[in-house]
């Protein structure tokens, strides 16, 4: 595992050196995940979508870093991505970008449902809910999600 003063490191200069570069002002870091045998999986989101042209130019800028500074070894593992559907959203930003999709929501209290999610603000989101074909919307605080994951529907 890559010690924690580590991944504090890394996480500073990916956002203070490359996500803050023109090309990255829109992209910004969801989760970094440390696994066994140094790899580093490293979750990109935008404000657009993140393509993966633009996953690969931030992976080879942050490369070349570990490279020039030995700051996790030689040898290491490294993934930039994604989050991709069935992560938990951890934002209010991810929750903007995601506006128009459909969510699985676990409230801290009741039953898990799912719902589209209409709006975001700083302090809740707004979902529109069918409930056997009746529409009604639902606030709910942040405080108040256990867990919000994007689903797909066909």
């Amino acid at each position: 595992m890559i010690p924690d003063s580590k991944i504090a490191q890394i996480t500073k200069h990916l956002n203070e050196e490359i996500l803050s570069l023109e090309d990255f002002t829109h992209c910004f870091l969801v989760e970094m995940e440390t696994k066994a045998n140094n790899k580093l999986d490293i979750f990109i989101q935008s404000d657009t979508g993140i393509k993966i042209s633009e996953c690969s130019r931030i992976n080879k800028k942050l490369q070349k870093y570990l490279d020039e500074t030995l700051l996790i070894g030689e040898v290491y593992i490294l993934d930039v991505s994604s989050p991709g559907i069935g992560r938990a959203i951890r934002s209010v930003r991810e929750y903007t970008v995601n506006i128009g999709r459909h969510l699985k929501v676990t409230p801290v209290e009741g039953k898990k449902f799912e719902a589209k999610l209409i709006s975001v603000s700083p302090e809740e989101i707004e979902l529109q809910i069918n409930n056997k074909g009746r529409m009604s919307t639902q606030i709910l605080s942040y405080d108040k999600i256990e867990k919000a994951i994007v689903t797909v529907k066909f």
